[in-house]
């Protein structure tokens, strides 16, 4: 029997700035806010191995605690039929979240493996909201969801060269501290809700060859209550239904020992799924915006050890711009980009070096639908970045 204690910490802090322009009849709008997210993490973690009647078995249980303050503080004029609005608001949301889960993973057979999971999830929303202009219009409210949820999964070898499996899962997804804020007015949703649904995969692995394997992935999942951001109304809100479903597939060709080959392949069906509306339209059965159906990979890896060097390039098709759920604006195009990176190992240490875009490329990952207009606001992604990191395991 090994037991294996992991204890993990992090720490993340996120700055938001918003400058925007709206217009409508007789109105016109500028607000400039900072917002700033801070996540703090601690999520202990205790593997068991230890065989169950013979039966080769690992059990692990686990605890996450995070704690999300979230601050916005926003200002603006709006000018309505000639006449000037100050406004002055300060939003203050404090996330935190509770989360224990058990995993069991054990062979029933030599070649049958079950994996059961269970997790139970609670979130706390301790919210305030300031009208520094208008005091009467502060409030503050607390609120807590929890969400329990499991996943089963059954993996069985054929061969040596494969395996089928299936696998069927629960999840959720509580509302991020800043989904809460309205970005133009700065005011709280208070009825925003937790999404969750469920997915179901069912695929082969084969490696009918010593240099040459893949993997087939079919999956269909759906959710409730799905936050998107609502450009109608400023705020982010919950959607009915929605549905995704689509094919995963990946290759490995072994040229050398030391030289490989990845490429990979996936197709996309996400709508908008139920009656649901949005700027007085039934959206049913429009795509879901930014979920490209299109997507190819290839990563071309070399080891001369102790250092591996790795070539990566993705295409993502073209998908509609976020809040258009209309499907009414033009989508974003396709676009190609390539990391490099390599890896150097010894023993416990471990140093990786990577260039992120390596040709600079100019293109935007992502976009918002206007909209009172036609036009899309494309936000430019990065050109070329270097990164590095530094790992010792102990």
């Amino acid at each position: 029997m090994t037991w294996t204690l992991s204890l993990a910490g992090s720490y993340r802090n996120r700055h938001n700035a918003y400058n925007s322009h709206f217009s409508g009849p007789g109105y016109t709008g500028d607000t400039e806010a900072k917002g700033n997210v801070e996540t703090y993490g601690f999520t202990p973690k205790l593997v068991i191995d230890k065989p169950i009647f013979l039966l080769k078995n690992t059990f692990t249980v686990g605890f996450d605690y995070y704690k999300s303050p979230y601050s916005l503080d926003s200002s603006g004029i709006t000018t309505f039929f000639g006449f000037p609005f100050p406004s002055h608001t300060t939003a203050d949301i404090h996330k935190t979240d509770y989360g224990v889960y058990a995993n069991e993973r054990i062979h029933l057979l030599k070649d049958l493996l079950l994996d059961i999971g269970y997790r139970v999830h609670k979130a706390i929303f301790d919210t305030t909201f300031t009208d520094h202009l208008t005091p009467a219009l502060s409030s503050s409210f607390k609120t807590h969801s929890q969400k329990e949820v499991f996943r089963s999964s059954i993996n069985y070898a054929f061969a040596k060269e494969g395996n089928i499996f299936l696998t069927y899962a629960k999840g959720f997804r509580f509302p991020t501290a800043d989904e809460f804020v309205n970005i133009q007015t700065g005011q709280i949703t208070n009825g925003l809700k937790p999404q969750d649904g469920w997915e179901v995969d069912m695929g082969v692995r084969w490696n009918p060859f010593a240099r040459v394997g893949g993997t087939l992935t079919l999956f269909q999942g759906k959710n409730r209550d799905e936050i998107f951001y609502n450009p109608f109304t400023f705020a982010n809100a919950n959607f009915d239904k929605t549905k995704r479903q689509g094919i995963e597939t990946q290759l490995l060709f072994v040229i050398l020992e030391s030289l490989k080959l990845r490429l990979g392949y996936s197709y996309t069906d996400a709508k908008l799924d139920g009656s649901q509306f949005v700027g007085g339209v039934d959206v049913n059965g429009n795509t879901i915006p930014l979920v490209p159906k299109n997507k190819f990979s290839a990563n071309v890896s070399y080891t001369i050890d102790p250092f591996t060097f790795n070539l990566i390039g993705v295409y993502n098709g073209a998908r509609y711009t976020i809040s258009d759920q209309l499907n009414s604006h033009r989508q974003l195009p396709g676009y190609t980009t390539f990391d490099t990176n390599v890896a150097y190992r010894y023993k416990r240490f471990e140093a990786l070096f990577g260039i992120k875009n390596l040709t600079g490329k100019e293109y935007s990952e992502f976009g918002v639908a206007s909209a009172t207009t036609t036009r899309v606001n494309l936000y430019p992604s990065p050109e070329r970045q270097y990164f590095a990191r530094l790992a010792y395991t102990f």
